[in-house]
């Protein structure tokens, strides 16, 4: 083997090396991505399901109606609950 064929093959052996230097790390910033997604996910799913009765009201206004007059709430709750309705379904104005 004369030196060029040596100076070859060192440089092939290091764009090797290198290549899985290089796929080493971009496997590792991947993973490290993965795990940060799958951590907001969780937290933000946690976090949106905290107070799900103030942020999302599940029934309408005539189920309100049904439940004021079985006294399962009462006057007060009634209009927070139908302005959050009638809010809700307006939108940001």
């Amino acid at each position: 083997m004369n030196w060029h064929e040596f100076i070859g093959c060192n440089i092939i052996y290091a764009m090797w090396e290198k290549h899985w230097l290089l796929l080493s790390i971009l496997i590792l910033i991947l993973g490290a991505y993965g795990v940060f997604v799958l951590i907001w996910r969780y937290w933000k799913s946690n976090r949106s399901t905290q107070n799900d009765y103030e942020q999302q009201i599940p029934f309408t206004l005539g189920d309100l109606r049904d439940m004021l007059r079985r006294g399962q709430i009462d006057q007060k709750e009634f209009k927070k609950l139908r302005d959050k309705i009638i809010d809700d379904c307006h939108g940001d104005k």
